[in-house]
């Protein structure tokens, strides 16, 4: 291999890394948003047993859930992206993966108090 292949083989990694992380995130965001979700419905049941609004709260929370989802991870392509400029793409990723881990045991913690 030339030595002028080995910053293009080196970016290449790079990037992988960056939609590789980016996948992670956004699965791992999605999956604790539908859980996230998923508490807010049957604590809204729980709370309010009897209510009209039930279906209201459970519709539109998943909308606002999911466009909140979507924002994120396009945000998370550029921060990612220059987390490799930066060389901090390593630290970026662990403190995006831990409030996406706060949220999710969050959810999780009330969905079993409520259950």
């Amino acid at each position: 291999m030339s030595s002028s292949s080995k910053p293009v083989l080196r970016t290449l990694i790079r990037y992988l890394g960056v939609y590789g992380g980016w996948l992670v995130s956004a699965g791992l965001g999605g999956y604790a948003l539908l859980k996230l979700w998923e508490a807010i419905t049957q604590t809204f049941r729980v709370l309010f047993p009897h209510s009209w609004a039930y279906g209201a709260v459970h519709m539109f929370s998943i909308v606002i859930l999911g466009v909140g989802w979507l924002l994120g991870i396009l945000f998370l392509e550029d921060h990612y992206r220059a987390g490799v400029r930066l060389g901090r793409l390593g630290k970026r990723f662990l403190r995006v993966t831990l409030i996406e881990c706060v949220i999710l045991l969050g959810a999780l913690a009330l969905l079993l108090f409520v259950m």
